[in-house]
C-alpha cells in the first residue's frame, strides 16, 4: 500500500475512532462510484452482489 493510500486510511480511522482496524483491499464500487457511495450512506443500498457466471469461473 502506498504512503497516500496508508496516512489516508490511518486518518479515517483516527476520525471514525477505529485505530487499529487493518486495511486489507478495495475495489471500485461500481461505475458510479459517488452516487453508490451516496445511496449506502443514506441506508438505501444495503447490499451488492455480481453476475453468476464471475462466481462460477472461480
Amino acid at each position: 500500500m502506498n504512503n497516500r493510500v496508508k496516512e489516508t486510511w490511518n486518518q479515517f480511522c483516527i476520525d471514525t475512532q477505529k485505530e487499529g482496524v487493518q486495511y486489507i483491499d478495495a475495489f471500485q464500487f461500481g461505475a458510479s462510484a459517488d452516487w453508490l457511495a451516496e445511496l449506502v450512506v443514506n441506508g438505501k443500498k444495503t447490499a451488492t452482489t455480481s453476475g453468476f457466471v464471475f462466481y462460477e469461473k472461480e
